[in-house]
């Protein structure tokens, strides 16, 4: 209990104004941070990586940014770094300060909140409130921030919430272009059926395929020519392990498995991954995955039966299937009600698509399903501009009161139902069902958002 609780509950004074204390600045993340990030153990934590991280999603989703790359440093800290626009560095017309210093150090400051209006610099986003990179700054030891717009290096540092000082302005440096040794990087998901490294140096075409994600991120690094590059180290004094001591230790599983996903809901975005610290071995993992949702959903289901499609289907493979980037599909007589919706094995429904009203703003649908005859229950996985949706949504319950409907009238019209039979149930429908659905919206609501 405080002391102003106290005062006010032994009634040794009166309980008046100046019993009220008023927080300011990044103060309420520091007094109080399990209200932004959830708590100060290890999931608080990852929310500090994830925060960046999702800001330059945002950028890719905004179509700026193709290159995400994080490290894990030797000393604790992380950098992520991201080709996007880079954080505007002007002067903000209301604090007086640059747009830099405004959105690491002013709660609810951010270009996120009028993405309707059209004068916002995103039209979708998973950050909603303006606090995510300055709930990161107020709960780290320090921060150092540098971004890339034209032609010009601006750099800036902070402790504990509070610039050390004024935003300095460099000219460039060029880009390094040496590129990095083949052996340097891991691509993501080379693991054969037993988890076991497969002896990719000795296959060819798998060697090939891996120098081709290489040469891709080589590029990307490149050609950039703008961007922004944090570099945090949370703060020992906020943060706990799991045995209550304090700790700052990330989890590079973790972050393999978030970065993976990403990965998969924006296809053609690549994202990397280097551990430095004491833990790793310094490679750079890449996660890349141009067949999307319907990549995703297939290896979901790599050890399962499809219902239908290919029954003898070989191991799931990417760098086969989805090395053009381009999403094969059957081809399929109009009779047939998924006309056009089938992967290239038949096995896999996928569904993209806008509404846009006059009522409602517009919103971007993507789904892919699949069946297996050797699972009992469904699995769906949900997400809305990228943020995992572990409670579902309208989105979820329109997914599956759409698919009810559709394999009713279906089944009638192909004469599998009987004029004047029950409808199948919805969970009769969706037994042995992997489902992904993500819905791209420009105002969502996400109940109970961390933060």
């Amino acid at each position: 209990m405080s002391t102003v609780d106290s005062v006010a509950l032994t009634g040794d004074v009166d309980y008046g104004a100046s019993q009220i204390t008023v927080l300011s600045g990044l103060d309420p993340v520091r007094k109080r941070p399990g209200m932004y990030i959830g708590s100060t153990g290890p999931d608080g934590l990852h929310q500090l990586m994830w925060e960046v991280v999702d800001n330059s999603i945002d950028e890719a989703l905004a179509g700026h940014a193709k290159l995400i790359q994080t490290v894990l440093n030797q000393d604790g800290s992380c950098t992520v770094i991201d080709d996007g626009r880079g954080i505007p560095t002007d002067i903000h017309p209301i604090t007086g300060v640059s747009a830099l210093e405004t959105v690491l150090t002013v709660l609810h400051a951010g270009g996120k909140f009028e993405n309707d209006s059209g004068r916002s610099g995103y039209k979708v986003s998973g950050g909603l409130h303006g606090v995510g990179i300055s709930v990161v700054n107020a709960l780290s030891s320090w921060v150092e921030v540098k971004v890339h717009r034209k032609m010009k290096e601006y750099v800036m540092r902070f402790e504990r919430g509070l610039a050390t000082g004024p935003l300095k302005i460099h000219d460039d440096p060029p880009i390094h272009t040496q590129h990095d040794s083949i052996d340097k990087y891991v691509v993501s998901n080379l693991n054969n059926e037993d988890g076991e490294q497969e002896d990719w140096e000795n296959n060819p075409g798998r060697l090939r395929w891996i120098q081709e994600k290489v040469d891709m991120v080589q590029q990307l690094k490149a050609s950039k020519k703008s961007g922004t590059e944090v570099t945090f180290l949370p703060d020992i004094q906020v943060f706990k392990g799991e045995n209550g001591k304090p700790s700052i230790s990330f989890d590079s599983i973790r972050l393999k498995a978030r970065m993976d996903e990403l990965a998969f809901l924006n296809p053609g975005l690549v994202l990397t991954l280097q551990d430095k610290t004491a833990h790793g071995n310094g490679s750079i993992e890449i996660f890349y995955h141009a067949g999307g949702l319907q990549e995703y959903v297939e290896m979901l289901c790599n050890t399962k039966t499809p219902l239908f499609g290919e029954k003898d289907k070989t191991k799931f493979t990417k760098e086969t299937k989805f090395k053009s980037g381009k999403i094969k599909r059957m081809d399929r007589n109009q009779n047939d009600p998924v006309d056009g919706l089938l992967s290239e094995d038949g096995g896999t429904i996928v569904i993209n698509g806008n509404v846009d009203t006059s009522e409602a703003p517009p919103v971007s649908v993507t789904a892919a399903l699949r069946w297996s005859s050797d699972m009992y229950t469904e699995t769906i996985l949900s997400f809305t501009n990228n943020i995992r949706t572990r409670d579902g949504g309208s989105h979820v319950d329109g997914l599956k009161t759409s698919l009810t409907r559709a394999v009713n009238v279906a089944a009638k019209r192909l004469g599998k139902l009987k004029e004047g039979q029950s409808n199948l149930p919805g969970e009769f429908i969706r037994e042995g069902l992997t489902a992904i659905i993500s819905v791209s919206v420009i105002e969502p609501e996400f109940e109970g958002q961390t933060k």
